[in-house]
């Protein structure tokens, strides 16, 4: 089964695309020249460098620039599910990023790695990784209305791919080439909590994750989400969750029984 497609085309002057009912979820990039595209009847103009998000059973006519040749590069995700949650809070056919060289760039490297040698069995981990990225991206987006700094999307992206590091203000700030006190004002000029904060809570919803929906030892997970210390562990998730990681699981366990009727089906 074909899992996910990445891919680039050119479009000739006043070229046409529509798709009716789409299959699969869907992030689309203008690489040169501009476009509309129209979700259910609504249009969005989109022009270069923007990144737009398709979603699946929906109807898309995309309209390119009359007057020069387009191209457009997409990653397609045709096994969606882990996403799912996400897309729903998103609640939108169609959502607009204009001009985000970060997530721009991301796409490129995707784009060159495509047909390196050897890399078909991490491509599936890679297109995921950028999936979660931007998802997460637009829903910061979403909580506020003020534009997020790029510098706050390549700090986020170093919590996502590093959280289990012994990660601190100064690497994250040094990640995003600026200091450690104007991230702080970044992320507060963004409606974000400060970043360690922003850091401790994307930890715990991960530890939460793992405590709930597999049998890893307490330890493991511990160290999984960076938080190696044990004791500090466990108060952590109290102090979040008002039970302790073996109270959380137990509890879990004890509501989900119903589920776990057929022996096959426990691997979760």
């Amino acid at each position: 089964m074909n899992t996910h497609t990445i891919g680039d085309v050119i479009y000739p002057p006043g070229g046409t695309f529509e798709t009716h009912n789409l299959n699969c979820f869907q992030i689309f990039v203008m690489g040169t020249g501009n476009c509309v595209i129209t979700a259910e009847g609504e249009a969005y103009r989109c022009e270069t460098g923007s990144i737009f998000m398709m979603y699946p059973n929906t109807h898309y006519l995309i309209q390119f620039d009359k007057k020069m040749e387009c191209s457009h590069y997409w990653v397609a995700l045709f096994d969606y599910s882990s996403l799912y949650p996400k897309l729903k809070l998103l609640n939108s056919e169609v959502f607009v990023i204009k001009q985000n060289l970060v997530l721009q760039d991301y796409m490129a490297l995707c784009l060159r790695l495509r047909d390196t040698s050897g890399f078909d069995l991490a491509e599936l981990s890679f297109v995921n990784q950028y999936f979660e990225t931007l998802t997460d991206y637009v829903l910061e987006i979403s909580k506020t209305k003020s534009r997020i700094s790029s510098k706050v999307v390549i700090a986020l992206n170093c919590i996502r791919t590093r959280f289990s590091e012994a990660l601190n203000l100064a690497l994250l700030a040094e990640s995003a080439h600026c200091s450690p006190e104007h991230l702080s004002r970044l992320f507060k000029q963004s409606g974000l909590p400060p970043p360690m904060n922003y850091l401790k809570e994307f930890r715990l919803n991960k530890a939460l994750y793992l405590i709930k929906e597999t049998s890893i030892s307490f330890k493991e997970i511990a160290q999984q989400v960076g938080i190696p210390d044990p004791y500090q562990f466990s108060k952590s998730v109290k102090n979040k969750y008002g039970r302790s990681p073996r109270e959380v699981r137990k509890s879990d366990r004890k509501n989900s029984i119903p589920k776990k009727q057929n022996p096959q089906n426990t691997g979760g």
